[in-house]
């Protein structure tokens, strides 16, 4: 069989246009944390401390507590408008992006009802929880809604009964995706 050969690098100019484009020089920076992540429309934030990292060093002058500040502001928001990976959005663009990315949800959606019993009264049950917790409470933490969904019997009170941690997930992510809930200030 004939070797293939490698193909050609790509000259260093690109990556230094990707560096540029991406706001991390000062050049191309961003004024605030908001005006980063609108830049970048959406940005994934698997980890929160890196997530606040990769935002940080996208803004002039703005160190991570900055980054917490726009969170706590309701400026920036983290979510699932698209796909199973956590972003994070600005607040005004975070609803248009997951009403135009929710085709993507499809075989989530199918999994979370076949294997899981995600349903409308499911939903509706564990919606309605988190709307009188934060009605009551402002912001609640993830904790403290999964374990009021417990309590209530919306999800299993052993978190390693079979499936739970799945369930769990799944109304927490169908919720965001709906638009019902977003991360937002945050707490602790």
């Amino acid at each position: 069989m004939p070797r293939v050969p490698p193909p050609p690098a790509l000259p260093t100019s690109i990556s230094l246009l990707r560096i540029v484009a991406q706001g991390l020089v000062p050049a191309t920076s961003a004024p605030t944390p908001h005006e980063a992540v609108r830049h970048q429309l959406a940005m994934q934030g698997q980890l929160f401390g890196s997530s606040l990292d990769a935002i940080a060093a996208r803004t002039r002058q703005t160190s991570t507590d900055g980054v917490r500040a726009a969170f706590n502001h309701r400026e920036l928001m983290r979510s699932w408008p698209m796909r199973g990976t956590i972003h994070v959005t600005t607040a005004e663009d975070h609803h248009w992006l997951r009403v135009a990315l929710d085709n993507r949800r499809a075989a989530f959606k199918h999994r979370a009802e076949t294997e899981f019993g995600v349903d409308e009264k499911l939903l509706k049950q564990a919606a309605d929880i988190a709307f009188e917790l934060i009605g009551e409470y402002g912001a609640v933490s993830r904790r403290t809604l999964v374990n009021e969904w417990a309590r209530r019997g919306v999800v299993p009170a052993d978190p390693h009964a079979a499936g739970a941690g799945h369930l769990r997930r799944s109304l927490i992510i169908w919720l965001h995706a709906d638009g019902l809930l977003v991360q937002g200030p945050l707490q602790g």
